[in-house]
């Protein structure tokens, strides 16, 4: 039975003897080449510089056999542009040179494929003009600038190096130590691949960051309009706008005509990445370094006809020494109708607001962005569920049931308190909504009211409040407070009116132990006769309140 497959099985051992035997002597005269090299230096040199459309120099030269080709290895390599030798664009201790193999043996001739750069730095920046460039040693009178148009159609791969981004319009900058990157130029694009050095534990299956495709078009015009749908558009345009306004980097899912992206879009319907970030940094709100020690997570993303989803799972977040709990997830999806309404939904576990500020210095500069800046939420936010809805109008709607907050606390601004460790559950909507209250350890700060801040060994109550189109009307009918001066129960009642006139408030207190010489802490000097309050202020020194109760309205 095995009679009629000897004859192919001889010429398959016939082929496959061949295919060594040429192997053989292939490696034999490269190795003999290999002796050879020195005496090339200067061709090989001439060659590099050619293909790669700028001027190579290095110290030493050797090749080996790679797995896939010839490499030429350059020692103590420094690249640059041809004619601008004294302004290196970068260096580095080895730079290696992949031939194309296939070129090579059948037409003889020399392809570079992919240039690979060890131990380097790479430093992007953004422009005033709104340029990207490779940074670099320039002349201060030199007008060359090397811009991502001047890549060679090569792969480039950087390894164990730093990036570093500049952005001078914004003044961000991000710093990333110990990552691979991969360029690819195309005719129309350059594809950008970075991943973290492979970590010398189990999580080294968790090393690979999303990539990024950054399309050299025209990018589209400015957004405009007020919806908050739009919001969530600008803030993803400018997390990945870290890059001048003439390139795109949206993740492959955001190409979209749901975020308003032009150009080619990206035909995965559908990725999953591992992503490990160690030791991020960018300039935070003060302008100080800010970021995070770490930040590890699963990312799934989906594009549907309507739209996208994106889900974020095993997020493990350390910032400022304190870690998030594990197994934290976070779901999110944004779809858009025929009639142009769009819908955001957005559900999690857990979420530490302070930790989000990191990201707020790259959020379009608008009212939401300024006014996250000026209150500087904290706190935590658990079983958050969130719904969005916008029209094709400047109309929206919105809702948010479930969220329990933990230590949330916000500096004062305008007219509106400040908090710290407020604890209590929400549920609201575009119109109306419910604060319960269940604090211990609180302070509240309203300086545009009260003298000094309040300490609130315990806070409960319920808060109601409805948006009406003459104001917004905030209610209690029982909030109990208490401290080492007093035991309060308040029934409140403020609006704020949409127009420019004065705010109402009115509230009654029942007061038990009041510690009276404390009382210039509680007094409303805000909205009192100044004269009335001082006296009041100075007037009762001691003394304690065991019962009583206040009525106080004011416009």
């Amino acid at each position: 039975m095995w009679q009629p497959l000897r004859s192919p099985f001889k010429l398959l051992l016939t082929a496959l003897g061949a295919v060594l035997i040429v192997l053989a002597i292939s490696i034999g005269v490269f190795r003999l080449l290999v002796t050879q090299l020195p005496s090339y230096q200067g061709e090989i040199q001439a060659w590099a510089s050619e293909v790669l459309g700028l001027s190579v120099d290095f110290t030493g030269l050797d090749a080996r056999l790679g797995l896939l080709g010839p490499e030429l290895t350059f020692h103590d390599a420094r690249v640059s542009r041809v004619g601008d030798e004294s302004n290196p664009i970068l260096s580095a201790a080895q730079a290696r040179l992949g031939l194309n193999a296939l070129s090579l043996f059948t037409d003889r001739q020399l392809e570079a494929s992919q240039l690979t750069l060890e131990g380097t730095r790479l430093s992007f920046e953004r422009t005033l003009d709104g340029r990207l460039r490779l940074q670099h040693a320039l002349n201060d009178g030199s007008d060359a600038v090397f811009v991502l148009e001047d890549l060679p159609s090569v792969v480039i791969v950087l390894t164990d190096s730093n990036v570093t981004y500049q952005d001078r319009i914004r003044s961000t900058a991000w710093e990333f130590q110990d990552v691979r990157v991969e360029l690819t130029r195309t005719v129309e694009n350059v594809l950008l691949e970075a991943a973290p050095a492979r970590p010398n534990s189990s999580a080294a299956e968790s090393r690979f960051l999303p990539r990024f495709l950054y399309s050299i078009s025209k990018m589209m015009a400015s957004v405009t309009g007020g919806c908050l749908p739009n919001f969530v558009t600008w803030t993803w345009r400018r997390c990945l706008a870290l890059f001048p306004s003439r390139f795109r980097c949206p993740l492959p899912v955001l190409a979209t005509s749901q975020c308003g992206w032009t150009g080619p879009a990206c035909k995965l319907n559908r990725e999953r990445y591992n992503w490990r970030l160690a030791r991020a940094r960018v300039s935070g709100i003060d302008g100080e370094d800010d970021g995070y020690d770490n930040i590890e997570l699963t990312a799934e993303w989906s594009r549907l006809d309507e739209g996208w989803t994106l889900s974020l799972n095993n997020l493990d977040v350390a910032r400022d020494g304190r870690s998030w709990p594990s197994g934290a997830s976070l779901d999110m999806s944004v779809l858009q109708n025929d009639a142009g309404s769009r819908v955001l939904e957005l559900r999690t576990d857990f979420i530490r607001l302070e930790d989000l500020s990191p990201l707020v210095p790259m959020l379009p500069d608008i009212e939401m962005t300024r006014r996250w800046v000026e209150l500087a939420p904290r706190g935590e936010l658990t079983e958050v569920d969130f719904r969005l809805v916008c029209g094709p109008g400047p109309s929206w709607d919105y809702s948010a049931t479930g969220p329990f907050l933990t230590g949330l606390g916000a500096l004062p601004t305008g007219e509106w308190p400040g908090i710290t460790s407020l604890t209590g559950e929400v549920r609201a909507d575009t119109r109306s909504g419910r604060l319960a209250l269940t604090a211990r350890g609180a302070r509240i700060d309203w300086p545009t009211v009260f003298p000094e801040f309040i300490e609130a060994t315990e806070l409960d109550g319920i808060l109601v409040w409805r948006q009406g189109r003459d104001g917004l009307r905030v209610v209690s009918d029982d909030l109990l407070l208490s401290n080492d001066d007093v035991t309060t129960r308040t029934t409140l009642e403020l609006t704020y009116p949409m127009d420019d006139t004065s705010r109402c408030s009115s509230w009654r207190q029942a007061l038990c132990g009041f510690n009276i010489g404390a009382i210039g802490r509680y007094l409303p000097a805000g909205i009192m006769v100044p004269g009335a309050f001082r006296y009041l202020d100075r007037a009762i020194v001691g003394g304690r309140v065991s019962r009583a109760e206040s009525l106080s309205l004011a416009r």
